[in-house]
């Protein structure tokens, strides 16, 4: 992860220098001023507790780094590649903002099974065509209306008879 060269290591560098070579490789922060956050890195070597911090690489690449000081003065360091479960996490909220802002814009109501199986119920009841569309439940904008399905049946029903009755065939 900090694209250290097999022969660099075998020389045994300092971490001040560790870290100076992963910089010039591009797999540190990049920081106002180096030598400081350097000097910070290096004091963690002393520190009484571990750290744990999220790296943002120039090339895209996320890294959380923890840190944790062992008894005889070493330091234990661990790197974990983050940046899969990072562009997963925003695809996802990208596409949940997309499907709230393709429901919000529809004029009809629509219901939506989740993966746990039940059904969503999206609608806006000032657009609405429904006779009934003021008895919907209420709806906060971010997010659908979990109706039951004892309610919408009842609700079905009850627009059925309406329709049926104002326009018999």
């Amino acid at each position: 992860i900090l694209g250290l060269n097999p022969a660099i290591v075998q020389d045994r560098p300092t971490f001040e220098r560790l870290l100076d070579i992963a910089r010039d490789a591009g797999r540190v922060p990049e920081v106002r001023d180096f030598p400081a956050w350097r000097r910070e890195r290096a004091a963690w070597f002393a520190a009484s507790e571990s750290h744990d911090e999220a790296w943002s690489l120039g090339d895209g690449t996320h890294v959380r780094i923890v840190a944790q000081p062992t008894p005889d003065g070493g330091l234990l360091l661990l790197a974990e590649d983050r940046t899969e479960e990072l562009q997963l996490s925003a695809t996802r909220d990208t596409l949940l903002r997309t499907r709230t802002a393709t429901f919000d814009s529809l004029f009809e109501s629509i219901a939506v099974f989740a993966p746990d199986g039940r059904m969503q119920l999206w609608y806006h009841p000032e657009q609405s065509n429904s006779p009934d569309r003021h008895s919907y439940p209420e709806r906060r904008r971010d997010r659908p209306c979990e109706a039951s399905a004892t309610w919408i049946s009842h609700r079905w029903q009850r627009y059925c008879a309406v329709a049926f009755l104002t326009n018999p065939r």
